[in-house]
C-alpha cells in the first residue's frame, strides 16, 4: 500500500490535468472562447491562468486523496509531509497541465486531442514505476522509465514518505521541474 499510494496520487494529478485541459475545447464549442478572447486580456495570460487553475485543482485532489488514504489505512505522517506532498503535486500538476494545454493548442479537434492524450497517458503510466519497482524492470524497458516524467514525480513522493526529505528529494524535484 505504501508503495502504490504515491503512484495513485500522481495518477490523480495526471488524469485531472487531462480532464481539465480538455475543457478548452468545450469553451470554444459553446462560444465561451470567443467571449474570453474578445476581452482586452492577453491570450498568454489566459493560458497561464488556465494552467495554474488546473494545477491547483489537481494538487488539492491529490492531497485530499492522500489524507483519506492516511485515515482509511491508518497511516500516520506529519503535517510537514502533507505540505511536501502538496508542493510536489503542484509542481507535477503544473508540468502535466502545461504539456496537455500545449497539445490542446496544437490540435484542432477534440477527438484528435483525446486520441493523442490517451496514447500518451497509457505510455506514461505503464512505462513508469507506479505499479512495480524500477529494479524489477528489464534493462530493455528501463530507458523508458528513466525518460518518463511520471517516474520522477512518483519517486519524489516516495522519497518524501520513506527517506530523509530534503537530501534525497531535491535532485528529483529539480529533474521533474526542468523536464518540461
Amino acid at each position: 500500500l505504501e508503495f502504490i499510494l504515491p503512484g495513485i496520487l500522481i495518477m490523480t494529478v495526471l488524469f485531472n490535468s487531462m480532464k481539465y485541459s480538455q475543457s478548452i475545447f468545450n469553451e470554444q464549442a459553446f462560444g465561451m472562447g470567443d467571449e474570453i478572447f474578445s476581452t482586452p486580456i492577453n491570450r498568454k495570460y489566459f493560458i497561464v491562468s488556465k494552467i495554474i487553475c488546473i494545477a491547483l485543482i489537481g494538487a488539492m485532489q491529490s492531497v485530499i486523496l492522500f489524507v483519506f488514504g492516511m485515515l482509511y489505512f491508518g497511516l500516520y505522517y506529519s503535517i510537514t509531509i502533507l505540505i511536501y506532498i502538496l508542493s510536489i503535486s503542484i509542481v507535477a500538476s503544473l508540468c502535466f497541465a502545461a504539456l496537455f494545454v500545449t497539445i490542446c493548442g496544437m490540435v484542432k479537434t477534440i477527438s484528435a486531442f483525446v486520441s493523442i492524450i490517451n496514447i500518451m497517458i497509457t505510455l506514461m503510466l505503464f512505462s513508469s514505476n507506479i505499479f512495480y519497482p524500477t529494479e524489477n524492470i528489464t534493462k530493455l524497458f528501463r530507458f523508458l522509465v528513466i525518460i518518463n516524467p511520471v517516474t520522477y514525480a512518483v519517486e519524489t513522493i516516495r522519497a518524501f514518505l520513506f527517506l530523509s526529505p530534503i537530501k534525497s528529494v531535491l535532485p528529483l524535484l529539480t529533474l521533474l521541474f526542468f523536464f518540461f
